[in-house]
């Protein structure tokens, strides 16, 4: 089926026009009522009314009555639809009812009968309106006349002494209004003179009389269609049924009145009710009930089509499951009638259209259709969702401020759930609570610690999913923020994967936007996306790019870089079920990478994670990769590379760990501390970072010191610096460690466990 009505996705109202669109099954009782029309052979006007609720779609089986009939043109009556609802008044409403009627009686034929049927219409609908109004202009004579009143005897207090200018005050006053209300009244009556004269002064049933025989006449009779009756107000809606009561005895007319009938009985209430619409009433039908599978395949047909329109139906369709356990547990409860379905449709298209057309997909296509549900029919839930980000979806931030500054701040002990729920109106709660647990799974646990298994994590990642911090701002922002990493960017990297300098080089621009943290996790999530292939070409670039990272400052909620791409490097791995394949890549790729530090990281998670049977040569590949590690360490420090090492506390650690030779490392380090820099860069490795309520800080660790230097050599060293010609930053660190010796030297506790001490540097 095609896509034209998504072209324009703002019309929820849309009618059916032909029985090719009709999906419910009323075509033919569309057919049965324009039979029934067609063999009218009556006297008097025949009024047949179409009930049916709310948005039941009362228009579509009206435009199927009126394509059936046109379908025949010899027996089609004449056709005439009229709209009360588009007029702006009451006043226009009696005259536009019999203009328009006049309108089409003198389009059906040419002969003079017609041309003057139409005139004496335009003529009786002038002469009843003009009544109307000029009983409306007498009421605003006399308001205008007891306004005139008061004036004068507000004016009169001031110049008692002065009639003469009370009278000119009053005059001018009563002229003014006089002028302004008569002169629509005295343009009625003009045009009520000129019919009287073209009717030769005929009273008002003359004129029905004379009307009456001329339509008694008409080759074919007129059906005039009166929709959109739901909308009219109370008044307006009288108006209609006076206006049928007072003119359902001329002949050849033929009225469809679309209704709902419990709307317009309690609108005529004061009038009888539904008493007095079946005096008016000759034949009511009601439209057919619509059974609950037909409104469920609408909807589907619905959805389908937009998500077709927008390039997502494979998406959708892959992801049927969820969307079929979303709709029967909760979202099936909002969709009551066929207006229900059409708006929906409508207001999905609209959100659909903000992603598509991209690349590749940048959100969960049935959590979007699922948060539509709550954005059209409960708002209130669906502005409590975006509020509830940091708990719903644990952002690492446990604030939920706004929160409580929308929900009920009495409720504190309630559960996030039932704070929610508590926005959504009583009736749909259920549905409510049954949606919300589906879309956020966190939520029935209400705790913000709770964390899902890494492959349940990885597949929330890899289906975008509301659930996911990463992607929530995407489903009411519309669009991807500046700090957040678009799908289509993600998939271009993994597709310059094979090529290293490419990569690396995107992986760097990425790592820039300070995005890296998002980018290894999503990295991570998607290794099955790399072509094991090019294994070992990926690998070694991964390995490169970890050493080009910039030293940024550490972030609570993001951890380290280089351990998060060893992550994706060990996921790319596990890929690889052959576990000496496996092995031989992680080797060959240390040995062909420049990078140090992501291979030390990902042998300790290859291999300390692997058990000792897991390969018949796991032995031999272990002594291997160390044996690799310590040379790449070695060939570093002989070269000087290892100075300027942002991590080269760690590569320390797993240097000796490796089995790296004592004498070297103890060699290395006395003689990276000779030199100012050089010692102020071994001790600002040998700290570490604490965080108290006053701040963070740089804390010595004189324990860790020891594995690479004496305390005698260390205490010499830095006094000898100290007497030198040294920078700030420097003096701050070399102090610090100079009272954290001191203080071990005095005091009994030779371990040195509490001789430690606290220093802050500007760039810390």
């Amino acid at each position: 089926m095609g896509h034209d009505h998504y072209s324009s996705p703002f019309s929820p109202d849309r009618p059916i026009n032909s029985k090719s669109e009709d999906l419910l099954g009323r075509a033919n009782f569309a057919e049965s009522l324009a039979r029934a029309i067609k063999s009218w052979k009556g006297k008097d006007s025949l009024v047949i009314a179409l009930y049916g609720p709310w948005g039941s779609g009362k228009s579509s089986v009206k435009n199927l009555v009126l394509d059936s009939l046109k379908s025949s043109p010899s027996t089609c009556p004449s056709i005439l639809e009229f709209n009360p609802w588009q007029l702006a008044s009451q006043s226009q409403i009696t005259e536009a009812f019999f203009t328009e009627i006049g309108t089409q009686l003198g389009r059906m034929d040419t002969s003079a009968n017609a041309s003057q049927l139409a005139d004496k219409f335009h003529a009786y609908g002038r002469y009843l309106r003009t009544g109307r109004f000029a009983l409306g202009g007498v009421k605003w004579v006399l308001l205008t006349i007891l306004g005139v009143i008061g004036v004068l005897n507000l004016v009169g207090a001031f110049f008692e002494s002065y009639l003469f200018l009370q009278f000119m005050a009053a005059g001018v006053l009563l002229m003014t209004l006089a002028l302004g209300y008569f002169s629509n009244l005295f343009e009625s009556i003009s045009e009520s003179f000129q019919a009287e004269a073209k009717s030769h002064a005929l009273t008002i049933p003359e004129m029905k009389g004379e009307l009456t025989g001329m339509l008694a006449i008409l080759p074919r009779p007129l059906l005039v269609v009166l929709d959109d009756v739901d909308r009219l107000s109370s008044d307006e809606l009288k108006l209609l049924f006076q206006l049928l009561k007072g003119n359902a005895d001329f002949p050849n007319l033929i009225y469809l009145l679309l209704l709902s009938l419990d709307h317009a009985e309690e609108s005529l209430k004061q009038l009888g009710g539904k008493g007095y619409i079946e005096k008016i009433v000759q034949v009511g039908f009601e439209i057919p009930r619509l059974e609950r599978f037909q409104l469920d395949k609408l909807l589907g047909d619905e959805i389908e089509r937009a998500m077709e329109a927008h390039g997502f139906l494979e998406s959708f369709v892959s992801d049927g499951d969820r969307w079929t356990s979303l709709y029967t547990l909760g979202a099936r409860g909002f969709f009551r009638t066929i207006r229900d379905v059409r708006r929906f449709a409508s207001v999905l298209a609209l959100q659909l259209s903000h992603f598509s057309g991209a690349p590749v997909q940048e959100v969960n296509v049935v959590d979007l259709t699922a948060l539509q549900v709550f954005a059209l029919f409960e708002p209130k839930v669906y502005q409590a969702i975006f509020l509830a980000k940091h708990r719903l979806v644990d952002t690492g931030d446990a604030s939920d401020y706004l929160l409580d500054q929308t929900l009920d701040k009495d409720a504190k002990q309630e559960s996030l759930l039932d704070r929610l729920l508590a926005s959504a109106s009583i009736e749909n709660r259920g549905y409510v609570r049954k949606m919300l647990i589906e879309l956020f799974p966190r939520l029935p646990f209400d705790k913000q610690n709770i964390r899902f298994s890494g492959q349940q994590e990885t597949s929330f990642i890899q289906s975008l999913r509301i659930c996911h911090s990463g992607y929530f701002d995407r489903y009411f922002l519309l669009s991807i923020s500046q700090h957040d990493l678009p799908e289509s960017e993600l998939h271009s990297l993994i597709e310059a994967s094979t090529n290293r300098p490419k990569f690396i080089q995107e992986i760097l621009l990425i790592v820039q936007r300070g995005l890296y943290d998002i980018l290894f996790e999503r990295l991570e999530a998607h290794a099955g996306r790399f072509d094991m292939g090019q294994a070992e070409e990926i690998v070694t670039a991964l390995f490169d790019v970890g050493d080009m990272i910039p030293q940024n400052k550490i972030s609570f909620h993001a951890g380290n870089p280089e351990e998060r791409i060893a992550q994706v490097v060990s996921a790319i791995l596990a890929r690889e079920l052959d576990a000496s394949r496996k092995q031989q890549i992680y080797v060959d790729s240390v040995r062909g990478a420049s990078g140090i530090y992501v291979p030390l990281l990902t042998h300790t998670q290859l291999f300390h994670k692997t058990t000792t049977g897991s390969s018949p040569n796991f032995n031999a590949y272990l002594k291997e990769a160390q044996e690799e590690c310590v040379n790449k360490i070695e060939r570093a420090a002989e070269s000087g590379v290892l100075n300027s090492n942002k991590n080269l506390g760690h590569i320390l650690q797993y240097w000796k760990g490796m089995g790296g030779s004592e004498s070297k490392v103890g060699q290395w380090v006395l003689g990276l501390t000779k030199e100012p820099d050089g010692l102020v860069k071994f001790l600002r490795v040998v700290s570490h970072l604490v965080t108290s309520t006053e701040g963070r800080f740089l804390r010595t660790n004189v324990q860790f010191a020891k594995e690479y230097i004496s305390l005698e050599q260390l205490d010499e060293r830095i006094n000898h610096c100290l007497g030198g010609h040294i920078d700030d930053k420097a003096r701050v660190v070399l102090n610090a460690w100079r009272e954290a010796l001191s203080y071990l030297k005095s005091s009994s506790d030779q371990a040195g466990q509490h001789s430690d001490v606290d220093f802050a540097l500007v760039e810390v």
